[in-house]
Parts: structure tokens; C-alpha cells; sequence
């Protein structure tokens, strides 16, 4: 019964999807990461869960995949975003992460950013609003 509510959706979706739009959010998300170490720390002192994972591994089986998506990030390194030089062929990738499979044949760190739980991390952040409300 929703597909058809769904169709209209889909056909805003797929022409919003262009080159300049897709630009224009990994500028947005840029600029969004330019305060994020002082909004998590904000949090973190409000009872939030903040724990950091590893920094971002982006592996890839296809190599010019790879190199396709890494140019995509470029417009972010105009605010403040590390990115890295060129890719790791698939060797470096296992000795980062060993967990690896051998069909992964390249792929970047992105040095700097950092993985949290989005579990953990929501469930944090509820209990933390729920105290806070309660002191009210």
C-alpha cells in the first residue's frame, strides 16, 4: 500500500541526486566537523558516552573505486578536514586492520576522525536527557 506514496518520493530523490548536491553536503558536513571537538567534549560533560573508536579505515576492493571516492572528499580539506595523500594498497590495509579480507586491494585512513557506537552513543545521550529532566 505505500509504494505508491513511495514512487513520488523516489522521483524527488533520484533528481536531487546530482554531482552538486552531493558537493554541497560534504561541504556542509565539513563545516559541521569544524566545532565538533568542543560539541564533544560539551556532551561528554553532560553524561553522554563519547568513546572514540579507532580512526576511519575506508577500504575498498576496487582500487579505482577508491581513488574515485577520495577525490569526491576534496571540497571538505577547505575546512579544516585531513585527508589522506593517496590510497594503501592492500597489504598496508590488513596490517592497519588484520580482520581484512585478501579481496580488499586498497583504501585510506582518514587520520583524525573517529568511529562511536551510534548505540551506545543515543542510549547516552537519552539516559543523560532523562537525568537532566528529572532535575527540573
Amino acid at each position: 500500500r505505500a509504494l505508491p506514496g513511495m514512487i513520488g518520493w523516489g522521483m524527488h530523490f533520484a533528481r536531487s541526486a546530482t554531482q552538486k548536491r552531493y558537493v554541497a553536503g560534504r561541504v556542509a558536513l565539513a563545516k559541521l566537523n569544524l566545532r565538533h571537538t568542543e560539541a564533544m567534549a560539551l556532551l561528554g560533560s553532560l553524561g553522554v558516552d563519547i568513546t572514540l573508536g579507532p580512526e576511519l579505515v575506508v577500504p575498498f576492493k576496487d582500487p579505482a573505486v577508491g581513488e574515485h571516492y577520495l577525490s569526491t572528499l576534496q571540497p571538505m580539506a577547505d575546512y579544516g578536514v585531513t585527508l589522506p595523500d593517496g590510497l594503501l594498497d592492500g597489504d598496508e590495509m590488513r596490517r592497519i586492520v588484520p580482520a581484512l579480507s585478501d579481496e580488499i586491494r586498497a583504501g585510506y585512513v582518514v587520520t583524525g576522525d573517529h568511529s562511536l557506537d551510534p548505540r551506545v552513543f543515543v542510549d547516552s545521550m537519552i539516559a543523560a536527557l532523562r537525568a537532566r529532566n528529572e532535575k527540573k
